[in-house]
């Protein structure tokens, strides 16, 4: 199986099997295209077949540290009313509240019988706004550190919109070794647009007033933004939030988007200006902060023998809500049907387990991260159809990804592949 395609005035054939890819001149290219000519199409292909690297030079073909990850929503109420929120502005369809200590402790407690010896465990504190559950926050990381520390490998996380750090929680945050991700979009416009505070505050504002001590202070700190109106630069909202001191920025699609239909071909037409805003980038920077890329390319160069067709979810990954019922992602948490179990009960969990037989036959199928299941869901009514913007612009991210490494430097390309 292979793909071809064109990127800016280049030319670039991609062989499946083989997560390897040629820059062709435009015979090459034209004969690929619209022969009718199964023979010289081989021929062609063999001879680049030829050239095949069996061991690619940065990364070696071993499976490394086997990660799970427990989303713990233990804030079941947000401070925020985004517009494209999933969890119907926090809640997802439930009563508010908090969760107990008895049920998070019980949650960590069935997480952690997950996790094998040669595991990571990672904690993710969600929501909701998981800080307005701070204190919970604290009492379950002192149980963690107490019961489980040293005989775990546990990275702490935490997604917030930032809006209710202060300095005595990012110093308990970053005294934990915490990895935090913000929520938040771009600009003060495009932030406030789509982020809204119930309160009435200005979003942005109240969501950066104490980035800078949490920058100082923290590690790991990455902007997590949602790409949600179309009519706004993709390129101008990296821009903002990498002005705003962040390290690393991830700007994601909102694949549920109802202008999805009318408006795809401009995420499409914004994705190629940001892959010129990236290729300026790195031409005066040594850093590459751009995490949706990084990811990508890091799918690039993982042997495809290790590749995962989902994110984990009901394998490796679980969430728990406030009362202690287990789904397979925290954004089935609306969804009974999809409920596995309950951490108070001592029934045994359902196993969950689905099939997307299409990306068999699909050219980028061992570069594809897969999206989101629960998008799928949402938008074919089942887990085992993808559905297809989602593919469309998996597709073309592998595209200008492959495109975008013969023009790293190596420097660029380590640290993206974390080797030294």
């Amino acid at each position: 199986m292979f793909h071809i395609f064109e990127n800016k005035d280049k030319k670039y054939l991609y062989l499946t099997s083989y997560k390897q890819f040629f820059e062709i001149d435009e015979n090459t290219y034209l004969i690929l295209k619209s022969s009718k000519d199964n023979d010289e199409v081989n021929r062609i292909l063999s001879i680049y077949e030829q050239h095949v690297n069996e061991e690619d030079s940065f990364v070696k073909n071993d499976v490394k540290e086997l990660r799970y990850g427990l989303f713990l929503c233990i804030s079941n109420t947000c401070n925020a009313s985004c517009s494209y929120c999933f969890a119907n502005k926090g809640n997802y369809g439930k009563d508010e509240g908090i969760m107990s200590v008895d049920i998070a402790r019980k949650a960590i407690d069935f997480f952690m019988n997950k996790v094998p010896i040669n595991g990571q465990a990672n904690i993710i504190f969600f929501g909701g706004e998981p800080l307005m559950a701070y204190n919970q926050l604290v009492s379950t990381c002192e149980y963690i550190k107490e019961r489980y520390i040293d005989s775990k490998n546990i990275q702490f996380h935490l997604v917030t919109n930032g809006t209710l750090l202060n300095e005595k929680i990012i110093d308990y945050i970053a005294m934990n070794n915490f990895s935090v991700g913000i929520s938040i979009d771009g600009n003060e416009k495009v932030q406030n647009e789509q982020r809204p505070l119930k309160n009435g505050k200005n979003s942005f504002l109240e969501a950066t007033k104490h980035l800078d001590y949490l920058l100082k202070k923290v590690k790991s700190v990455h902007a997590r933004g949602t790409y949600s109106n179309f009519n706004n630069s993709l390129v101008e909202a990296y821009e903002a939030l990498l002005n705003l001191g962040f390290k690393e920025v991830n700007i994601a699609p909102d694949i549920l988007n109802e202008d999805m239909d009318k408006k795809f071909n401009f995420l499409i037409e914004e994705l190629d200006n940001l892959y010129d805003y990236i290729i300026n980038y790195i031409n005066n920077n040594d850093d590459f902060p751009f995490g949706i890329f990084i990811e990508h390319i890091r799918r690039i160069f993982l042997p495809r023998t290790n590749i995962k067709y989902t994110c984990g979810l009901g394998e490796v990954i679980y969430s728990v809500d406030i009362y202690g019922d287990i789904y397979p992602c925290h954004r089935f948490s609306s969804e009974s049907d999809y409920k596995l179990g309950n951490v108070m009960s001592q029934g045994e969990i359902k196993e969950f387990s689905f099939t997307t037989q299409e990306c068999n036959k699909c050219w980028n199928q061992y570069t594809c991260s897969h999206g989101c299941c629960y998008n799928d869901y949402i938008l074919t009514d089942s887990l085992n159809k993808k559905n297809l913007y989602w593919c469309a612009y998996s597709k073309k991210m592998t595209e200008l990804c492959l495109a975008l490494i013969p023009e790293l430097s190596e420097k660029h390309l380590k640290r993206i592949l974390a080797v030294s």
